[in-house]
């Protein structure tokens, strides 16, 4: 998906946040300016804390754990955090949209403004997706989890209104070697809770793409290079680990060809990071992680960014989750390279390419005949300059269809309703990438080829008359044929053939055929009429 900032200059900034209602708006600041002024953040308790095979000590210990994380919070921040009342499944909200989750998040908030611009909401719900539910892992008190089915991931923010982080619930997928997903994660290297790991006796802390969210950054602690000039360039930076007490402790690199900003963060073994599920190598039930350098994509696309998964001595996925020393990261024309990595590790980051036009034309849509049976094209305005690459792929229902790649796509029985939308990619060496998909059409019921019936004989009493259908294309798998008499159905007279009768002389005599088909449109047609001699 093309990024809005593309083509536009912005060197490295230290990353300063201002909240207002509905929107984070990101500002430059020196590295000498003071952090915001804390600010309020109400934290909605999640679901199932009444469950006794969740916590068997019921609410109250519940909270007590809440509650210590949000004082860690508290402490590192500087932040007021709050939190609304537990609530049980029954009173859930009726779905993951966002409209209900709204609605449930200000009533666990009792009657809280959610759009007030001095408040910020941390919103932890019982939905699957894309929020979650709060549940304990084994008698460890410090253990709170989050539930994406059966396997444990870490909170995380919701956007939902007012003054809202925007940081999306999923960050991370973990593959086998076939390239299936095995696993998703909700963050699983940092978000903003501690995670399914056993986490001794410290809650984690906040990661810098949450905490640049929040708008709680100190001065120089995280730096963003959005920046599509000065792209030939490379760049070395030394990142602090994440308990360290000074330094640049985070840094976010936008690949302007794909419009991700990747957030890098080191994990160490000391600090902060000595409780958490990257110190050392410890395994939560799930995945089991290692020090390193970290990587966390605000937007789409880290899928194929990170370590694969590879079985564990137990035969269950783990993931190193950390890239060590002297690996090499590669997204569109963004290279990282990660050096030493001892107090401090060492990220160097080259933007190839440089962006000095945009592309005319090349907007996607559906045309053609978008029903069952039917060959849908894609067309576009033609593409100035010329790319040297371009290709298309058509999804269905948002999901790409395998092999589905050409400049047209013939639609089956098991497409109808679906909906059909087409995405163009094109590139060329210094212009901006075009990657747009088109708007999605519904699918409809195919529809019949054939021609009118025509009434066959010579239509004398005592002689049987037939019907001739033509050829109908696709072959109707159901035909129903009813004979007429001067426009009057005539009675047991459904057979491709008549008996012509002393009853029928004078009479007009037609024939009317009506076929059926799985996906298609009945289609009903009528003979001419014929005169039967007297």
């Amino acid at each position: 998906m093309p990024h809005p900032s593309r083509g536009r200059r912005a060197p490295v900034t230290v990353l300063s946040a201002v909240l207002v209602t509905g929107v984070l708006a990101v500002t430059a600041s020196s590295a000498q300016a003071a952090p915001p002024t804390p600010a309020p953040v109400l934290a909605v308790v999640v679901a199932d804390a009444d469950d006794p095979t969740t916590y068997p000590n019921g609410t109250s210990a519940a909270l007590d754990d809440v509650d210590r994380v949000l004082a860690r919070w508290r402490a590192e921040t500087g932040w007021v955090f709050g939190r609304g009342r537990t609530v049980t499944t029954s009173q859930a909200p009726t779905s993951c949209a966002e409209e209900d989750v709204r609605r449930w998040a200000a009533a666990q908030l009792d009657g809280t403004d959610l759009a007030d611009t001095d408040v910020s909401v941390l919103a932890l719900t019982p939905c699957d997706d894309p929020s979650w539910t709060i549940e304990r892992r084994g008698d460890d008190p410090a253990t709170i989890g989050l539930s994406l089915g059966r396997d444990a991931v870490r909170p995380t923010l919701h956007p939902l209104v007012g003054r809202v982080a925007r940081v999306p619930t999923v960050h991370a997928r973990i593959l086998d070697d076939d390239g299936r997903v095995v696993q998703v994660a909700a963050n699983p290297y940092g978000g903003t809770g501690t995670g399914a790991a056993s986490l001794g006796s410290e809650p984690g802390a906040l990661d810098s793409v949450v905490r640049s969210a929040l708008g709680v950054l100190q001065a120089g602690e995280v730096a963003v290079f959005d920046g599509d000039d000065d792209l030939d360039e490379t760049r070395t930076f030394e990142l602090a680990s994440r308990g360290a007490a000074s330094g640049l402790r985070g840094l976010a690199v936008r690949d302007a060809s794909t419009g991700h900003r990747l957030w890098f963060d080191y994990r160490d073994r000391t600090g902060l990071d000595a409780d958490a599920p990257y110190g050392g190598e410890r395994r939560s039930h799930r995945v089991r992680w290692t020090t390193g350098v970290t990587v966390t994509s605000t937007e789409q696309g880290l899928l194929n960014l990170v370590p694969r998964a590879a079985p564990a001595d137990d035969g269950s996925p783990s993931w190193d989750g950390a890239f060590g020393p002297g690996t090499t990261l590669r997204s569109g024309r963004l290279t990282v390279v990660f050096g030493e990595q001892a107090e401090r590790a060492t990220v160097t980051v080259t933007r190839e390419g440089r962006y000095d036009a945009a592309f005319e034309g090349g907007v996607p849509r559906v045309v053609g005949s978008v029903r069952v049976g039917g060959t849908a094209r894609v067309a576009y305005d033609a593409i100035s300059p010329e790319p040297t690459t371009h290709g298309v792929q058509w999804y269905l229902d948002g999901e790409p269809v395998r092999g589905a790649t050409g400049q047209t796509f013939r639609l089956g029985r098991d497409d109808l309703h679906a909906r059909l939308s087409v995405r163009l990619r094109a590139d060329r060496d210094r212009y901006v990438p075009i990657d747009r998909t088109a708007a999605g059409v519904r699918v409809g019921a195919g529809v019949f080829s054939a021609p009118r019936p025509v009434v066959r004989g010579s239509l004398r009493v005592g002689t049987r008359a037939s019907v001739s259908l033509g050829t109908w294309t696709p072959r109707s798998t159901y035909t129903a044929v009813q004979w007429y008499a001067d426009g009057k159905a005539l009675r047991r007279a459904d057979d491709r053939t008549l008996l012509v009768t002393r009853a029928l002389r004078g009479k007009q005599l037609s024939v009317r055929v009506r076929g059926t088909r799985v996906a298609y449109q009945d289609l009903t047609l009528t003979s001419l009429a014929r005169r039967v001699p007297r």
